[in-house]
């Protein structure tokens, strides 16, 4: 058996089906942007030019688009998320901190490491797409988590500031089998400290928050109990809302778990009919692939991304989109987004947000201003590329699929309630337009 069972999933094509006028009018935006124009105001904007809507959610909040920061090495210094605020990115994880109690005891200590150094690499998935990964030695958070609190007090007030959303994410005890007791300390005192950090910052409301659970399922050990992993998701959010009831907006990341995709199912199912009590107010979904066999800097055995990770993360939404649905659990997508167009494969099956970081890393194939900084180029390539960018195919959904709202609008909060399965969207699209 593969190490990862892929799917096979209908994908959409490369290029949106729209008039000539309306591609020439997005690629004027683009490259505006390119050269350092933004929109303002800018739902205006997309709603008047192009009779679109941008707006989604994450952790509960209306963002103005979909597009945001994934926990990682660029989301660990207040600068990175100064950058992302201002280049115009609607949300920020920050990078997973290892949780401790309050004695400094850590469970999951080996988690913790400095070293970041990374490395991009064009891939190749099973479908023989081509993609990006990236290869790193680093996991969670390898400073003190008095250094995090401060990043995140920093990285509060930039959102208090500037309205983009920012998140905490932490990984703290599991239990490595049915009968070990949850290490309750690490859970108190990380949620409560990051609670007091988050109200001191002035910002109303609950504090979004993710747990991490990725980084365990790369091989580790817990990870191969299957009725382990299963318990934590049903015992996880009472852990978090006992120490701050009504003061958390809880994100579960699901992990990919190495196996079948039998395993994958379950675990999806179990997290979208848990009971209210032990249900979070939204999932991630899903991020990274383990393979036992591929190396970095002599350490074997490291996460992957690229096509493979999408086509997985597809086939399985696929294959529950309906309960996705009738959940209304929010999802965050994460997992090859390297495109508008892929993110709307995502929303076709259920998801509000779309999370990147292999993105921002990947070499640039367009002229580069040196005024506008990288974060903002991709978020303009995401938005505005006139064959795969979230506007064109928001334009090719009002045609061919029949999105639109009252106002005549196309909004990306309606593709997720489309009445029409992606695959026939995609054998529609198929029929009428080259490839």
């Amino acid at each position: 058996m593969p190490i990862n069972e892929i799917p096979h999933v209908d994908r959409l094509s490369r290029h949106a089906d729209i008039e000539s006028s309306l591609s020439s009018l997005i690629e004027a935006d683009y490259e505006s942007a390119l050269r350092g124009w933004w929109p303002e105001p800018f739902a205006d904007h997309f709603r008047e030019v192009y009779q679109v809507e941008l707006t989604g959610t994450y952790a509960g909040r209306a963002i103005d688009h979909p597009f945001g920061k994934g926990s990682g090495q660029l989301s660990m210094t207040l600068a990175q998320v100064r950058e992302s605020a201002e280049a115009g990115l609607a949300f920020v994880v920050l990078k997973t901190v290892i949780g401790e109690d309050a004695s400094g005891s850590r469970s999951m200590a080996a988690w913790a490491t400095d070293d970041i150094r990374m490395a991009v690499e064009p891939i190749v998935g099973q479908s023989n797409r081509s993609g990006w990964t990236v290869s790193w030695k680093g996991r969670g958070w390898g400073r003190s988590f008095e250094d995090y609190l401060a990043l995140c007090r920093g990285s509060f007030e930039i959102m208090t500031e500037t309205g983009m959303t920012v998140a905490a994410s932490a990984k703290m005890h599991l239990p490595a089998s049915l009968d070990e007791p949850w290490r309750l300390a690490e859970y108190e005192n990380v949620i409560g400290s990051l609670a007091r950090t988050w109200h001191d910052s002035g910002n109303p409301g609950p504090m979004p928050f993710e747990k991490d659970f990725s980084p365990t399922l790369a091989g580790d050990d817990r990870s191969r109990s299957h009725d382990c992993l299963l318990r934590w998701l049903n015992e996880i959010v009472p852990n978090i809302r006992n120490v701050e009831p009504n003061g958390t907006t809880i994100g579960l990341k699901l992990m990919n778990a190495v196996g079948p995709l039998e395993l994958q199912h379950r675990i999806i199912d179990t997290a979208l009919n848990l009971p209210p009590d032990r249900r979070p107010d939204f999932l991630v979904y899903a991020n990274r692939l383990f393979d036992s066999d591929k190396s970095f800097e002599a350490h074997r055995g490291i996460a992957y991304g690229g096509p493979d990770l999408s086509d997985r993360n597809l086939g399985v939404l696929t294959d529950r989109q309906i309960r996705v649905r009738n959940s209304g659990l929010e999802i965050s997508a994460t997992g090859d987004i390297d495109s508008g167009r892929t993110a709307v494969e995502y929303a076709l099956r259920g998801c509000t947000s779309a999370q990147l970081h292999t993105l921002f890393q990947v070499p640039l194939d367009y002229p580069i201003e040196p005024t506008v900084g990288r974060v903002r180029r991709v978020l303009a390539r995401l938005i505005f590329d006139p064959h795969d960018g979230l506007v064109a195919w928001l334009a090719h959904a009002r045609a061919h699929w029949g999105l639109r709202d009252s106002r005549g609008l196309a909004c990306w909060s309606g593709l997720r309630h489309l009445a029409i399965p992606p695959e026939r969207c995609i054998r529609d699209f198929q029929t009428r337009s080259p490839q």
